[in-house]
C-alpha cells in the first residue's frame, strides 16, 4: 500500500502562502501573520523539529502614533513601519516573497527614509493582502492560525482587532487589565496608546528570542518539541506550533488542547513517519538561514565591565 494513499482531503488554506526563493528552501511556504501590534512573518504550518511559527517580526514602533494602526487613506489597506536594527533584512526579505497564485508581493513601498535616522525608520510598508487571507494569533493564548483548519478565528465584534482561538479565551480575555479596556481605546483609533499601555511590541524580538540567543535548533534537549509532541499525541502543537502570548498574561492562559485525530487529517502511522522526514530536513534549513542571519546581525553582547 502506497503511504499516501488514506490521507484526507485538505481544507483550502486560510492564509496565502508566499515563497522567498532568495532566503529559504522553495517549500518553505510563509504567511503575514498580526499578533495584537505587532506584524510577523509566519511559517504557514509549524516549522521544523522546534515547530516554530514566527520568523521575523517585522515593524518597527516608535513614540510616533502612527507606527500602529496606520490605514492607507487611497486603499484603506493597513500600513506598518519597517525599521531598527533588523530593517533592511525585513525589508529585503518582504519584497523577496511571492505568492503561489499570482506571484505578487504581500506589500507595497510607499516610502523610504534616508539611512541613519535618529528614529530608526527605514520605510513605510501597505500590506497588499485581504484581511481574510492574514495569519492571526490568538489574543490571549498566543496559538497562531493553521494553514488548513478550514476556519478563521473568530474576531472581536466590537473593535474587530482582536481574534480568539475558542471562546474561553474571549472570556478571560475580557477583564479591565486586559481586552476590555483595549477594545474602547481600539474602537476610538487609538492603537497606538494601546501599545504604550501594554507594551507587548518588542522591536528587538529577533535578538531576545531563545532560538537566535542560543541558538538551539539542534538540541534536542532543548528545542526538539516534535518529539516531545508526537510522545504525547498532542496534535494541536503539531499542527498550529508553538504559541506566542502576550508578555503580561499568565502562564494558565496557554491550553492544552488535544484532539482524537491529527488537525490535517492524516493517519497517525503514515503522518509520524511522514512528518518526522519533514521536520528533520526543515530544521537543517532553518540552522543555516539563522546561521546567516546571526553573521549579518549577530547579537549584541553586553559590555564588560
Amino acid at each position: 500500500m502506497n503511504s499516501f494513499e488514506g490521507l484526507k482531503r485538505l481544507p483550502e488554506p486560510t492564509m496565502r502562502a508566499f515563497r522567498a526563493s532568495q532566503h529559504y528552501d522553495q517549500l518553505a511556504t510563509f504567511a503575514i501573520g498580526r499578533n495584537h501590534a505587532s506584524w510577523f512573518l509566519i511559517h504557514s504550518k509549524a516549522y521544523g523539529m522546534s515547530l516554530k511559527r514566527a520568523e521575523l517580526c517585522l515593524n518597527y514602533i516608535t513614540s510616533d502614533p502612527s507606527t500602529v494602526g496606520a490605514v492607507c487613506p487611497e486603499t484603506g489597506r493597513p500600513m506598518f513601519t519597517v525599521g531598527g536594527t533588523m530593517g533592511e533584512e525585513v525589508l529585503e526579505t518582504l519584497l523577496d516573497l511571492r505568492d503561489d497564485k499570482e506571484k505578487k508581493a504581500p506589500i507595497t513601498v510607499v516610502k523610504r527614509y534616508e539611512k541613519g535616522r535618529k528614529d530608526g525608520k527605514l520605510a513605510e510598508v501597505r500590506v497588499e493582502v485581504p484581511d481574510s487571507e492574514i495569519a492571526y494569533a490568538c489574543a490571549r493564548c498566543g496559538r497562531w492560525e493553521n494553514e488548513h483548519q478550514g476556519v478563521k478565528f473568530q474576531r472581536c465584534s466590537a473593535c474587530k482587532s482582536r481574534y480568539y482561538c475558542i471562546p474561553l479565551c474571549q472570556k478571560e480575555d475580557w477583564t479591565v487589565q486586559y481586552h476590555k479596556s483595549d477594545c474602547a481605546l481600539l474602537r476610538q483609533g487609538k492603537a497606538h496608546e494601546v501599545e504604550m499601555r501594554r507594551k507587548l511590541h518588542d522591536n528587538d524580538w529577533f535578538h531576545r528570542s531563545p532560538l537566535a540567543r542560543d541558538n538551539k535548533y539542534l538540541n534536542p534537549g532543548q528545542q526538539n518539541f516534535f518529539d516531545k509532541a508526537m510522545a504525547r499525541e498532542d496534535w494541536d502543537l503539531i499542527g498550529h506550533g508553538v504559541y506566542a502570548p502576550p508578555r503580561d498574561v499568565p502562564d494558565s492562559a496557554m491550553k492544552k488542547f488535544q484532539f482524537d485525530q491529527a488537525p490535517l487529517g492524516y493517519d497517525e502511522v503514515v503522518q509520524m513517519k511522514m512528518l518526522q522526514g519533514f521536520a528533520e530536513r526543515e530544521e537543517v534549513l532553518a540552522h543555516k538561514e539563522l546561521t546567516r542571519r546571526l553573521r549579518k546581525y549577530p547579537v549584541p553582547r553586553p559590555p564588560v565591565s
